[in-house]
């Protein structure tokens, strides 16, 4: 970047206090990078480090859990929920299906595994603008 360009970005984080807590929450964690295929998640301070390493300074960071996470964990939990009432499920499956072509049996497991560690708070999502010194 040139001085005073601005790099902005938004990823998953994970929050080291949440998923260190327990050697339950490590396993949830752990299952959860495993089922999306990921080898880990940075933390907040994680970013804040490698932003400065970088040779920028952090101008704003918003957690915005609230306004998409928290709403993920609801589609889990209610994906979780039809899976108990074969019927309700099988309408289900066929409106996903014929909405947005998806087959739900390929998701199962990462809702499982999300809906685990959402429940938990072991994930935020943090954007962050950065800008060049």
């Amino acid at each position: 970047l040139k001085s005073k360009g601005v790099f902005a970005f938004a990823d998953l984080l994970a929050v080291d206090d949440v998923v260190t807590a327990s050697a339950a929450n490590q396993r949830i964690y752990h299952d959860f990078l495993k089922a999306w295929d990921v080898p880990y998640l940075e933390t907040y301070e994680g970013y804040r480090r490698a932003i400065a390493r970088a040779g920028l300074r952090v101008h704003r960071v918003e957690i915005a859990t609230k306004h998409n996470l928290d709403i993920l964990r609801g589609y889990c939990a209610l994906f979780l929920t039809f899976l108990r009432f074969p019927p309700l499920y099988a309408w289900y499956r066929r409106y996903v299906k014929r909405v947005t072509g998806a087959e739900l049996h390929n998701v199962y497991e990462h809702v499982r595994k999300s809906y685990q560690a959402l429940r938990l708070g072991m994930l935020d999502y943090g954007l962050f603008w950065a800008i060049r010194r």
